[in-house]
């Protein structure tokens, strides 16, 4: 096997591996060695390739296929579509284009879900899922390390989390870094929530004994649950409705700037201290497609 960064380059079987823009190879999905997984489960190591781009399905089957997309902030349905035999379709909602990441879920009908870098071919226009007459389907060749089965790599106490998750959701300390879905450097957290938490010594002293990948442990997990836990999602349709900012909201986000979302969510939501800094729980690119969403 050949190592790039956190993934493996798989070289058994028939598949076909170089670069990231090659032509999809047509394997059975058991040659392809890629996890059959039943649930879908937000795998951050994904995320470290920061790429974004089009879904483009390539039906070459000889019967429609649906196809399901999983948000991988909230780890459930995004929306469905229908694509017909012999059709090569970019997935659409709401009649704007939609924008994913390797880490969003892919389901073929009712069957497998997989990772959408597992799956699609990626290049300058996005990326290529082809399902082929032989009910196969394309593969990257690339596989994640942790894969369901595989263990945890650091397991992060509930204090900790939740002394560290108030920096993030009471105070507005950022989990990722501007414009992408990369975390934020674990220096560059401690020390900013150690700035927050100065009145605690408590605090500041698990922040200040907690290793760099501990802290990255905790990050990890806190960018898969903490806007769920927090409703985020839910206190941001609360400006788009309640407030009659949903065109302003769409607008920015049709435009990509997530600053001018994040600069209106908290104005509207200064109030109250519990919900004001949850957009700090989300990327800029999750924040700008929950509002294409709304």
């Amino acid at each position: 096997m050949k190592t790039l960064s956190m993934f493996t380059f798989l070289t058994a079987g028939t598949i076909l591996v170089s670069t990231f823009g090659t032509i999809p190879a047509q394997i059975p999905l058991a040659e392809a060695a890629i996890p059959c997984r039943n649930s879908y489960r937000q795998d951050f190591s994904w995320r470290q390739l920061n790429r974004t781009g089009r879904v483009l399905i390539n039906n070459q089957r000889t019967s429609p296929v649906q196809i399901t997309l999983i948000h991988p902030d909230s780890a459930s349905r995004f929306a469905s579509w229908t694509i017909n035999p012999s059709n090569r379709v970019h997935l659409a909602h709401n009649n704007q284009t939609i924008y994913v990441g390797d880490d969003w879920g892919i389901q073929i009908g009712n069957g497998c879900i997989f990772y959408v870098g597992e799956v699609g071919i990626y290049s300058s226009q996005g990326y290529e899922i082809t399902l082929s007459r032989q009910n196969q389907i394309s593969t990257s060749g690339l596989v994640s390390p942790y894969s369901p089965g595989q263990p945890e790599r650091i397991n992060v106490s509930d204090t900790f989390y939740n002394n560290a998750a108030w920096c993030v959701w009471h105070e507005g300390v950022p989990l990722f870094r501007a414009g992408s879905r990369e975390l934020v450097p674990p220096a560059y957290f401690r020390t900013q929530c150690s700035i927050k938490q100065r009145h605690n010594q408590e605090v500041l002293e698990m922040l200040g004994n907690a290793s760099d990948k501990y802290i990255q442990a905790f990050m990890e997990r806190a960018s898969r649950n903490l806007a769920l836990e927090r409703n985020f999602e839910g206190n941001l349709r609360w400006v788009a409705y309640h407030e009659g900012l949903l065109n302003p909201l769409r607008g920015n986000a049709q435009r990509g700037n997530a600053n001018e979302i994040r600069r209106i969510y908290r104005a509207r939501q200064g109030h109250n201290p519990d919900t004001r800094y949850l957009d700090a729980t989300v990327s800029d690119l999750a924040l700008i497609e929950m509002c294409q969403r709304l």
